[in-house]
């Protein structure tokens, strides 16, 4: 079965997912919109949470602090003593499986099990950053009240509930000693904070955050004044980090095959970018792709039926096939098969990567717009790029990097580096643990 470019555009165009239509420009400008709606307290897709975190840091040659990293995968617990002019140290770190990954947990089982776990380092410092990657209210005393948990994170009871409040009572319960400072941010806050301190000798304009993992979200530094929506941040003449939580913007390009898609997704009205970019959805909607072009008989019956043997799809799996395709992958399938049914996969697999790119292109130049900075050469935006996807998925980095080029700094005239950091989360978690 040999169909031809026509067939192949006349599915993308009728499913609605061809990348021709999602302009970075116009997305942009409608997600600058978005933004400047959700800081003035307007009806918006985008949360403008505030982080009530300024550039002012209170920390100590040689202190130690906690840094936890509760994360789309994995709960980090670290200790971490600060230094003022090198590197952090991580002096001891435990690492398990996010709860309510891998099956479901109960508010009060999560904070009791943190509880313990933090009990030897409280031992040594009462001060804690805590990088909460959920949508989560961030407070003026900078604890934080959990809005949702995306990324199908299963803790029943935990929507509504404030973080430190509920860490104090589970200490309680176990009869372990307090602490005496929380400063709960989101992970994108975390590598903006830990890329501005491990680039200081730089002289970058602005800084970026941006999560790319499990799920998806982009931070910045927004000016007081323009946070309305907070009358008491407008009367101080400051810039505050503000997290977007872009994975609910919801006025992008989207088809009839996405909207299917999404109907079969815990929550399927929100979080809509992060299911068209993120790592947790990507191998699922190249699976919807492609038993969809099978449904639409542009794969002969052969490869059709080995389709529908596939079952999921993980991320990760593509990352792997179009780099070394081994004979473990399940989209090995596709190496065994007749040519056009090979090509057919390659250009849906590029049709999806080519359209999360812009999409992720599209939200950075919309944050550039907002704040104005980055015009000077000499003077470029820092935009710290984390989570498992963009580092791993170097396919989709390739893309990104391109529409940054091409779109951001050839056309709109914005002058950026994306860079990668490593440990710049739990950095960054360490150093909020000290904001003022």
């Amino acid at each position: 079965m040999n169909h031809s470019n026509q067939e192949l555009d006349e599915f993308l165009t009728k499913m609605g997912i061809s990348p021709e239509f999602t302009d970075i420009s116009k997305t942009a400008e409608i997600f600058r919109q978005e933004m400047q709606d959700g800081l003035s307290g307007k009806a918006s897709s985008l949360a403008m949470i505030p982080s009530f975190i300024t550039n002012t840091f209170s920390a100590i040659e040689n202190e130690c602090v906690i840094a936890i990293d509760a994360g789309g995968t994995n709960l980090r617990i670290s200790l971490v003593r600060l230094h003022l002019e090198k590197l952090p140290e991580i002096l001891s770190m435990k690492r398990f499986p996010m709860p309510g990954t891998k099956g479901a947990v109960t508010s009060d089982e999560f904070f009791d099990f943190l509880a313990l776990e933090l009990a030897e380092f409280l031992t040594k410092t009462t001060k804690i950053g805590f990088c909460f990657s959920y949508s989560v209210e961030i407070l003026p005393s900078k604890d934080g009240k959990i809005i949702a948990l995306g990324k199908e994170v299963k803790i029943h009871g935990i929507t509504g509930r404030i973080i430190g409040v509920e860490l104090t009572k589970a200490l309680t319960r176990k009869n372990l000693p307090p602490f005496t400072h929380l400063t709960v941010l989101n992970d994108t806050t975390a590598a903006l904070i830990g890329g501005q301190f491990l680039c200081r000798d730089y002289p970058y304009s602005d800084f970026i955050g941006y999560i790319l993992g499990t799920g998806t979200n982009i931070c910045y530094y927004e000016k007081n004044e323009n946070i309305k929506k907070i009358p008491t941040l407008t009367e101080r003449n400051a810039r505050t980090i503000v997290n977007t939580e872009s994975g609910y913007f919801d006025h992008q390009f989207r088809g009839i095959l996405d909207e299917e898609f999404w109907a079969d997704t815990q929550n399927p009205s929100d979080h809509h970018l992060e299911k068209m970019v993120s790592g947790q959805y990507l191998g699922k909607l190249l699976y919807k792709y492609l038993t969809m072009a099978a449904a639409h008989h542009l794969f002969s019956p052969k490869a059709a039926a080995m389709i529908s043997t596939l079952g999921d799809i993980k991320t990760q799996d593509i990352s792997n096939f179009l780099s070394e395709n081994s004979t473990e992958n399940p989209l090995h399938i596709f190496s065994n098969l007749e040519p056009a049914d090979t090509n057919l996969f390659y250009h849906l697999t590029d049709a999806l990567l080519e359209r999360a790119a812009k999409l992720v292109t599209a939200s950075i130049a919309g944050c550039l717009l907002e704040t104005g900075c980055g015009r000077d050469a000499d003077h470029p935006v820092l935009v710290l790029m984390e989570g498992s996807t963009y580092v791993h998925f170097s396919q989709l980095k390739e893309k990104i990097l391109y529409y940054i080029h091409t779109e951001v700094i050839q056309k709109l005239g914005f002058h950026l580096v994306l860079k990668e950091l490593d440990g710049a989360v739990t950095y960054g978690t360490a150093y909020a643990a000290t904001a003022e």
